[in-house]
């Protein structure tokens, strides 16, 4: 047991620190929805947000805040604002992406999660 608790604390405790810096808790969490607009209003984009849901976190896997976000604009501000959000502060799955092409402007619908712990 005590060579279990040093192989611990010289190998998994590093990661369990990166992982603590990377995966944000859930009050972290709270400026979300402005987060994406301040991506969104970088590229000119039109902008809507819609909470979805939560999955609280287990002993198994990480708690999750689901969202929907539905944008607007040119098709290269659009294709921005998924360049951009590759570099996010959060840890995104991106689990729907629809784009469609009306007269003056082009959409975009997403839906995903941001992990928390």
């Amino acid at each position: 047991l005590a060579l279990l608790r040093i192989e611990y604390r010289e190998k998994a405790e590093p990661y369990l620190n990166v992982l603590h810096n990377v995966v944000p808790s859930k009050d972290q969490l709270i400026d979300l929805s402005k987060d994406f607009q301040v991506i969104a209003s970088s590229e000119k984009l039109d902008y809507g947000f819609t909470f979805l849901g939560e999955s609280p976190p287990s002993a198994e896997s990480l708690g999750s805040v689901k969202f929907g976000l539905n944008l607007g604009g040119e098709l290269n501000a659009l294709l921005n604002f998924l360049k951009n959000i590759q570099n996010f502060r959060y840890l995104i799955n991106l689990e729907n992406i629809s784009l469609t092409r009306e007269t003056n402007q082009s959409r975009m619908d997403l839906r995903g999660g941001v992990f928390f712990r």
